[in-house]
């Protein structure tokens, strides 16, 4: 019969291969947002005059754009967080798949957005100059207030206004 002191030892063995396993799944999970967040930003690595993989020329009304596409939970998570910057007519689009009621956060955002709101091949509303959150200041969320959609488009603050976009304005890939 296996005594108390054998009994502790299986337990310690036991908690030390849970939390090596614990450990693990947490470094390959942090290791894999780090990866992907270095493929999404890495289009200045294209070939010229190719798109980076993930990105697309989208259109609303007649201007042009060149988004990186997130069309996962984990892609939609980072978003443009940590990213530097955005060029004029860059952005990212955000594919739901389906119609979807998202909530947007400037979380992690080092520059002001425009998001525009994207249904059935139109643009359906857009929430303009959304501020970069602050340390300390209770987290603003951003989301449609006319229902779902099945897109959104972030692009650089004051791009609505400067190009004229407007709800009913066609969307295409």
């Amino acid at each position: 019969m296996p005594t108390i002191e054998t009994k502790t030892a299986v337990v310690k063995g036991l908690n030390l291969l849970t939390a090596i396993a614990v450990g693990a799944t947490l470094f390959f999970s942090f290791y894999s947002l780090v990866v992907m967040r270095l493929n999404i930003n890495s289009s200045d690595q294209s070939v010229p005059g190719q798109l980076a993989s993930g990105q697309k020329i989208i259109s609303i009304g007649t201007h042009k754009f060149k988004v990186d596409v997130a069309s996962d939970d984990i892609s939609r998570a980072i978003g443009l967080s940590g990213r530097a910057s955005l060029s004029a007519n860059e952005g990212m689009l955000f594919d739901f798949g389906t119609s979807y009621s998202p909530y947007f956060h400037m979380r992690g955002m080092l520059f002001p957005l425009d998001i525009i709101w994207i249904t059935n091949n139109k643009v359906s509303g857009f929430e303009k100059n959304a501020p970069i959150a602050k340390e300390g200041e209770e987290t603003k969320y951003y989301r449609p207030g006319f229902g779902y959609v099945e897109y959104a488009l972030e692009v650089n603050a004051g791009t609505v206004d400067s190009l004229g976009i407007k709800v009913d304005d066609g969307f295409s890939f």
